[in-house]
């Protein structure tokens, strides 16, 4: 569940200008790796926030609260913006963060970015990268970051919020971002179809069994389709698209996409652990399993529905060390409260 920004960091001091532009923002998740030397904090605003005042408050809560430890603190944004951010308006609000943020990458993409020649055509961008070697290179890369679809409106009741990507591998691999694309329009529209039926749904049975309108109102039913990215190097895209509902967990849904850039391909378990990647994950997993329980975590005996082996094709993204993580649904080997669980395999 989402909280207030400084109910999540009480204690932080910032300047009265970055106070008050925190002052709206939420905090969806933290995360941390095992060795707790990289802390996540996805973050949700209803306005943009530059990158330099981003990293200004990464680099505060890494002062103030892991003064002494060698952490580093990386923010994911998102933004729900009003409909009159088109796509040539946005980048005339946010070009100096973007410019920002991948100086601090790669500074190659940043120069040949700042050099590019932008064109808007409808929801469309065109960026024309000088034809050089590393434009030619890099030009594809660029184009991953900068491609995605968002859109906000209403059906009935429901509000509906989606971030979609859109994947442009270039024309090697053009077969593999159509493959990728279809498959992400599909799924996502269907799941906007369903989730808004099962909110007519509940409504209806809401209603029948006594509820009014007023009350109804006040549930504020809200469908969110959005995506993030995983790891993205000029090897490998991973990133995941998830569709929930605020209503109900029950329907949340996942899907994980793992792409080699080399080869224009997906990745599979195999590709990382090779032919006898099951044993060698279930291996990991027993292993990570029974020293987390000894720390406190619940998990399900096999005769209780608990971890018994991977499937042939589970679910799994590529984290930025390059190692793939296994994820398991939420109740599918834990109790509800463990939520979703994951499980890095070392190479």
């Amino acid at each position: 569940m989402s909280k207030a920004f400084f109910e999540v960091f009480p204690t932080l001091k910032l300047d009265t200008g970055l106070q008050d532009l925190f002052e709206q923002v939420t905090v969806e998740k933290v995360t941390s790796t095992r060795r707790k030397d990289f802390l996540r904090v996805y973050i949700a605003s209803d306005h943009l926030i530059h990158k330099e005042d981003v990293f200004r408050v990464e680099r505060e809560i890494g002062k103030q609260f892991f003064p002494n430890m060698p952490i580093v603190v990386k923010f994911y944004e998102r933004f729900s913006l009003s409909s009159q951010y088109d796509p040539e308006k946005l980048m005339d609000a946010y070009r100096e963060s973007i410019l920002l943020e991948l100086r601090e990458a790669s500074p190659v993409e940043y120069s040949l970015f700042k050099r590019a020649d932008i064109v808007f055509s409808q929801d469309k961008l065109l960026l024309t990268l000088e034809d050089t070697v590393f434009g030619r290179e890099k030009g594809g890369e660029l184009a991953r970051i900068l491609t995605i679809r968002s859109y906000e409106k209403t059906e009935g009741d429901t509000q509906i919020a989606a971030e979609i990507p859109g994947v442009d591998l270039g024309e090697d691999g053009q077969k593999l971002s159509e493959e990728v694309n279809a498959q992400i329009e599909k799924m996502t529209a269907q799941y906007e179809s369903e989730a808004v039926e099962r909110a007519e749904e509940y409504k209806k049975a809401f209603l029948e069994t006594g509820g009014t309108e007023e009350e109804w109102a006040e549930h504020d039913i809200r469908i969110h389709v959005w995506y993030e990215i995983k790891n993205q190097t000029e090897d490998v895209l991973s990133f995941v698209v998830k569709g929930t509902e605020s209503w109900t967990s029950a329907y949340a849904e996942t899907r994980y996409y793992n792409l080699d850039l080399e080869s224009n391909e997906f990745l599979t378990l195999e590709s990382f652990l090779g032919k006898d990647y099951v044993e060698k994950a279930n291996e990991s997993i027993r292993g990570q399993i029974e020293e987390r329980m000894k720390k406190g975590e619940v998990f399900f005996a096999p005769e209780e529905g608990g971890f018994e082996t991977i499937e042939a094709e589970p679910d799994f993204y590529v984290n930025e060390k390059g190692n793939p993580v296994i994820v398991f649904e939420k109740y599918a080997i834990a109790p509800g409260a463990m939520g979703e669980v994951e499980f890095e395999i070392a190479l």
